[in-house]
Formats: C-alpha cells, sequence, structure tokens
C-alpha cells in the first residue's frame, strides 16, 4: 500500500475555493487542548481525573437526521493530552438505559451499528489521512487508517486505543487513551483537524449527532472537520511522509519509507520491520536536519504466513515515532489461476495458456514453470518449460494428441533446482476450426 505526497487533485481544489466562497468554511471551529494530565489517568469510564474537572471542551452536540419531534439527548466532550497520548471522555445522557443497542462483541466489529461514539482524526492536518475509532458503549472498539483521501478504511491498522464505559442511570461515559505512536503525524506543532460524533440506537429510531458546525452529507467529510490546536507531541521531531509496504506476496518484499526531520538537529533512527513473532529486520539511518531520507527494509513472507500481522516501527531518540500494523489477511498462491479452463488448439500454433506468477520481486530470479498435461487415465500426452520472466508466465501447447476432451494441467514452479510451488488445474482441449 502507498500514500501519495501530491497536492489535492484539481477537483478538490476547486470544491475547496467553492466552498471558501459560499461562506461555510466560517463555521469550522477551532479548539485547543490546553489540559495536561499531571498523572497518568486510570482509564475506567469515572472521570476523576482532575484533567476532566473543568468545563467540556464541545458542549454540545449538532443533530444530523434526528426527527424534530424527538430531541438528541445532551452530548458532552473533554480532551486532554498526556506526554506520548490523547485522551478522550465523552458523556451520553440517555433516557432509555435499558434499550441500549449493543450487538458488537468483538474488536473491529459493527460497533457504528450500535449506541456509539464515532471518533475521526487527521493528525497531518492536511485533510487527506485520517483515521476512524468507534466504540460502543460496552468499550468495544472498532478502528481502521484511510492512508490518503478517497481511500478505504483499513481495518487492519491498529490504533492502541484503551477504553473504557460506565453505565449509570441516566447515561454513558467513555474514557479513552489515544496513543500518539500509531497514528499519521505530520509537521510537529502542526493543527490537527478532528470530527466525534454520537449514534444513538437506543429508543424508537435511530439518531446521529455531530460535533461539527458545518454541514455534512457524511460524518468522515474531511473538508468540514474542525481545527484541533496544541495536540502535537513533545519532543518528536520526526513524521513519516510516506509508506510503502511493497509486494506483500511470497517471498522477499521490501517495505520502503520517506522520513523528514523537521529539527535543525541530526536524526538518528532505528526503522525495524517483520512480522509479528518472527525475527524482525532493522537498520540504523541517520537523517539529516531538515531534510527527508528514503530507507529500505527487506521482510520475508510465504503463503503460510496468511493472517499474520507485519510491524513496522520508527524509533528515535528511544521514543516511537510512528508503528504501522497491517494484518495480511491473504497471500496470493504463487501460482496464480488461469486465464481460463476451456482452450482451442490448432495442428500449426501454439496455444498460450497465461496464468500470474505471484512473487515479491526481489525474489524473482531464476524461475522455471515445468509442465505435464495428463489425460483422465493419467497418461502424460505432453509436457514442457518455460521461464517465469516477470509477473506472468505463459505456457504454449501444441496438438499432439488426438482427442478432445478434459485433461489434468500440472504446474511446477521451480527455483535453484527445487520446487517451491505446485498447481493442478482440470481443462478442456478443443480442436479449434481451422
Amino acid at each position: 500500500m502507498k500514500t501519495p505526497q501530491g497536492r489535492p487533485m484539481l477537483l478538490e481544489l476547486l470544491a475547496a475555493i467553492l466552498l471558501a466562497g459560499t461562506g461555510v468554511s466560517a463555521q469550522i471551529e477551532t479548539y485547543a487542548v490546553d489540559v495536561e494530565a499531571k498523572q497518568p489517568a486510570v482509564i475506567d469510564g469515572r472521570l476523576r481525573e482532575e484533567c476532566w474537572q473543568g468545563p467540556a471542551l464541545i458542549k454540545e452536540f449538532q443533530p444530523f437526521r434526528v426527527d424534530p419531534e424527538n430531541p438528541m439527548p445532551a452530548t458532552r466532550a473533554w480532551l486532554a493530552k498526556e506526554k506520548d497520548a490523547l485522551l478522550i471522555a465523552v458523556e451520553c445522557m440517555e433516557p432509555a438505559m435499558k434499550s441500549l443497542l449493543l450487538k458488537a462483541t468483538e474488536h473491529d466489529g459493527k460497533t457504528w451499528m450500535d449506541d456509539s461514539i464515532e471518533m475521526f482524526f487527521n493528525p497531518a492536518g492536511d485533510r487527506q489521512s485520517h483515521v476512524q475509532i468507534v466504540v460502543n458503549a460496552n468499550g468495544v472498539v472498532m478502528d481502521g487508517i484511510s492512508d490518503y483521501r478517497g481511500a478505504g478504511l483499513d481495518l487492519s491498522w491498529e490504533s492502541g486505543l484503551v477504553a473504557k464505559v460506565q453505565k449509570l442511570g441516566d447515561r454513558w461515559v467513555l474514557e479513552a487513551r489515544l496513543p500518539f505512536a500509531n497514528l499519521p503525524l505530520g509537521r510537529p506543532g502542526a493543527d490537527w483537524t478532528f470530527h466525534l460524533a454520537r449514534g444513538r440506537r437506543a429508543g424508537l429510531q435511530t439518531q446521529l449527532a455531530t460535533s461539527l458546525k458545518t454541514p455534512i452529507n457524511m460524518f468522515a467529510d474531511l473538508a468540514a472537520f474542525d481545527v484541533l490546536r496544541g495536540v502535537s507531541p513533545e519532543g518528536l521531531r520526526l513524521s513519516l511522509a510516506s509508506y510503502d509496504f511493497g509486494d506483500c506476496q511470497a517471498g522477499r518484499n521490501e517495505a520502503r519509507l520517506t522520513l523528514k526531520n523537521w529539527d535543525q538537529q541530526t536524526a538518528e533512527v532505528v526503522v525495524r520491520a517483520g512480522l509479528v513473532g518472527r525475527e524482525t529486520a532493522e537498520r540504523k539511518v541517520v537523517v539529516a536536519p531538515q531534510e527527508a531520507t528514503d530507507v529500505t527494509l527487506e521482510w520475508e513472507l510465504t503463503e503460510a504466513d496468511a493472517g499474520a500481522s507485519l510491524v513496522i516501527e520508527v524509533l528515535s531518540a528511544g521514543r516511537t515515532v510512528r508503528k504501522l500494523v497491517r494484518q495480511l489477511a491473504a497471500v496470493p498462491p504463487m501460482l496464480g489461476k488461469l486465464e481460463r479452463s476451456v482452450f482451442y488448439l490448432t495442428g500449426s500454433e501454439a496455444t498460450a495458456v497465461r496464468f500470474p506468477v505471484q512473487i515479491a520481486a526481489r525474489s524473482r530470479r531464476l524461475l522455471t514453470v515445468s509442465w505435464w498435461l495428463a489425460d483422465q487415465d493419467g497418461r502424460c500426452v505432453a509436457s514442457g518449460f518455460t521461464r517465469a520472466l516477470g509477473p506472468e508466465a505463459v505456457l504454449r501447447i501444441f496438438w499432439s494428441f488426438a482427442e478432445n476432451g478434459r485433461y489434468q494441467l500440472l504446474r511446477r514452479l521451480e527455483q535453484d533446482g527445487r520446487t517451491i510451488a505446485e498447481a493442478r488445474d482440470d481443462v478442456v482441449l478443443i480442436r479449434g476450426p481451422f
């Protein structure tokens, strides 16, 4: 997965200009997080810490698609900060506590369908990348990241959020700690943009509320997010400008990162990459003041690693600058599927049988595909081999046998004299009309 660093597309720029011309941008609020916890907060939903005793940062939420005859119960939110994390508390008044809808029970479940709080943060302040975290009234968390504007939400990303909920007779209260380490941070000191929302399912019908005063069509409307000032972690003068995990195919993959040093001093950085529970690759680099440096690391992957998690961690001055976690839900088989299963053969020309060879680019060397074609009785009627020089291999079959019908094609991918993958496919061969 690669994050583009280009400027917003022309249409987005035009939309921003039009938005400014309508005066809607004037409704965007700026909030300052000027409360810092003197002691680490105990995340238990009780809001006993001193950092929660002042007035709420967001004192009211605006109705969003709510029936005017059924007012939305009051919602308030507080934000505070620790050295390495943002603290969030939200109080949801609820006259129908016994009717709370709470179906999601597992991490990354459909918590947004329950009584819940949705949190959207754009820590880079560029209104491009954002994270979405939804916590239901039982404290079950769904979290995902969109690496650039328009990208789908990647639920394999982990925020590291710790959340607890306290239920009272007339309300439920969320308290949470969001570590900075896993967030897509930008330039140190930059303002964030953000949005908090509430989904209420208790009662007769769904009610939604937003912390935004700017009109929106959906919760993840980055152009309408409010500004959040004073959150940037102290002492972190390095950011991850872009990253690419590589091919994410079997073999030696190459992760590529670009690090930006915003400080006036040289930054010494350690970058690690690897699958959870495995030995990690590590590189030490020096990033010059006010400069960007590209870093590459190799990491190994096999087809058996489907479901494993890849971790890339950037550390500087003894602190985690950024931690990327991606679950590899599936690893493509090295020998991909045939483009089709029915082929016409002629007596004078070879028929091309194409299929992908899905191996990481750095492991793509001296690859050979040997193949055998067998009839229904198991007799080999044709065979051959071909070099796999790119991401696609092509077998060429000549008509050297008499019968139309069903056959089995055996393919073996070989490297350095050993078989590294094998596939069997049922195919139908028909003598062509010419």
